[in-house]
């Protein structure tokens, strides 16, 4: 990694350029998925940003494009590409003044609204506790998952976790001939809810449509399947 690294790599994980996939862009007519490297049209910003797809443009054979009733002139719509990158941001160390990616250093730069905030890299740290300058923490501060507070979900994905572990550790000691105590088991798990968002999302009317249809396909498939006999109105 020493060799591979040079002084616009970070120190941590020996990159230079970390990209992270960008969030899907999805039609706001048709509601698909625009492609990796697909041309689309957009218009808006933020909560109103609004994507159009290849088809759903040229579909529209007017100058305008209709969204939620609203007719928006074509020559307001950007073409652009879907070949955006997200870069992970940097952060450097007050001592050494090295170079780190903020998520090898785990830095949270969102809390860092002032810019001030002092920062000292997983080497200095070091070599500070090797010198006496500082102690490190001991094992009992640090807070693990189990310290987090308990909902009724997590108690239920515990419990029958738990039970399959346990089943399957039994199954393996009865193949093995062995003991339940001589068989090494999963311990120590911890299951916790870190996030739990209700969402009220909106269904395009187009898809709406195709979905009706084929849900009314298989339900008359089943009623078909089943000996019913269907009457015809």
């Amino acid at each position: 990694m020493e060799h591979s690294m040079s002084e616009n790599s970070c120190q941590l994980c020996a990159v230079e350029k970390l990209t992270f996939e960008p969030p899907p862009i999805y039609c706001t007519p048709c509601g698909a998925r625009i492609k990796r490297n697909a041309m689309y049209y957009t218009v808006g910003a933020g909560d109103t940003r609004h994507s159009f797809c290849i088809p759903c443009y040229n579909e529209a054979r007017s100058d305008t494009i209709a969204i939620d009733g609203t007719a928006i002139p074509k020559i307001k719509l950007d073409k652009k590409k879907n070949d955006e990158e997200t870069e992970e941001w940097w952060v450097q160390c007050d001592k050494c003044e090295a170079w780190q990616h903020q998520i090898c250093a785990l830095f949270n730069g969102r809390r860092n609204d002032s810019g001030q905030a002092e920062y000292t890299c997983p080497y200095c740290y070091m070599q500070e506790i090797e010198r006496g300058e500082c102690k490190p923490l001991p094992q009992s501060a640090v807070l693990g998952a189990k310290d987090l507070p308990k909902t009724i979900l997590n108690d239920h994905i515990e419990q029958r976790l738990f039970k399959r572990l346990k089943q399957e550790r039994l199954d393996r000691a009865r193949v093995q001939g062995k003991s339940y105590d001589e068989v090494p088991g999963a311990d120590g798990i911890v299951v916790r809810v870190l996030s739990s968002v209700d969402k009220k999302l909106e269904v395009k009317p187009r898809f709406l449509e195709i979905f009706i249809c084929e849900q009314m396909e298989l339900f008359i498939w089943d009623l078909q399947y089943s000996g019913t006999k269907i009457l015809e109105i």
